[in-house]
């Protein structure tokens, strides 16, 4: 086979290569989920990769870990698009939730629907175009006008971890057996981390899972009492009070909410749920575990914007 033939051969064999173009929602853990994915259809499956990272969170990647862009390969991208911010005054900062999930929902979706275009518009032949949208679930809002308007295949990717599955299902005897270890109402910090650290070795699958380490969705309780505040319809504010109720391993003492609904100028109106969380004794809580509360919340405002 000549040299000719060959290098003919390899470019037919690259123009059949799949085109991902990979759409995390803008928090830690779910940019990371999709990276792993997006690995995985480029070393195993042989495709191409776009991965679609906001300019804020890009930055922030270029300033923590440099060297991880200087390999970029040309058959696996980073681009960029605007999250609707403005930018911070602290690019070390976070961004705020609230604010972030209401941006991301009103004006990420043209950005994203521009990137496609540009995409499908530099070129007529499989290397310029897209084989599909790898969407992450809780941004189906982002993705899903761009997929619809250019025809484009659409694949929603859930970032839940398999203990998120595994621990409901065992909630039961991860309760029996944690709540004689609880710490009591006066425990000391030290008492309260080290309960947390209990390792739970009992349910398969969740090989060196400790209790700190435990998703949300194991610490619901059976039953709760609320106390509810009058509303007011002026402000279009009211608050509630988790008050009773069998709690979370005796992790928290109340748990409160203050909602407010405000008016958008383009129309509907914004809802915005603030948390406060009155933990039992000293217990403490990592920066970590706080951020990993924070992207629940915006995913969950996220994929209740998607249903609706």
């Amino acid at each position: 086979m000549s040299g000719y033939d060959k290098e003919t051969k390899e470019e037919k064999k690259k123009q059949k290569r799949g085109h991902a173009v990979c759409l995390p929602s803008p928090a830690q853990s779910h940019i990371g989920a999709m990276l792993k994915l997006a690995k995985l259809l480029h070393q195993r499956a042989g495709f191409r990769i776009t991965f679609v990272n906001t300019e804020f969170n890009h930055a922030r990647f270029l300033s923590s870990h440099p060297s991880f862009f200087s390999t970029s390969l040309d058959d696996f991208q980073f681009v960029t698009i605007p999250d609707g911010l403005p930018p911070p005054f602290d690019p070390d900062a976070d961004r705020d939730v609230p604010d972030l999930c209401e941006a991301t929902r009103t004006f990420m979706p043209l950005p994203f629907s521009r990137l496609v275009a540009a995409f499908l518009e530099t070129s007529s032949d499989e290397p310029g175009g897209i084989s599909c949208i790898l969407c992450d679930g809780f941004m189906s809002f982002a993705a899903t006008p761009a997929a619809r308007q250019f025809n484009v295949p659409l694949l929603f990717f859930w970032p839940v971890s398999a203990s998120s599955f595994l621990a409901p299902k065992h909630y039961r005897a991860i309760k029996d057996k944690l709540r004689p270890l609880a710490p009591h109402k006066d425990a000391s910090s030290s008492e309260a981390n080290t309960f947390l650290d209990t390792v739970i070795d009992w349910v398969p699958g969740m090989k060196g899972m400790r209790v700190r380490d435990l998703p949300n969705s194991a610490s619901h309780f059976k039953y709760a009492k609320h106390g509810v505040g009058a509303p007011d319809q002026d402000k279009l504010t009211y608050s509630y009070s988790w008050i009773e109720g069998d709690a979370p391993m005796n992790i928290f003492e109340k748990i409160s909410y203050d909602i407010k609904i405000e008016a958008n100028p383009e129309g509907g109106s914004i809802c915005k749920n603030r948390s406060k969380y009155y933990a039992t004794g000293n217990i403490q809580f990592t920066e970590e575990q706080i951020n990993e509360g924070k992207e629940k919340v915006f995913g969950l405002f996220n994929a209740l914007e998607g249903y609706l």
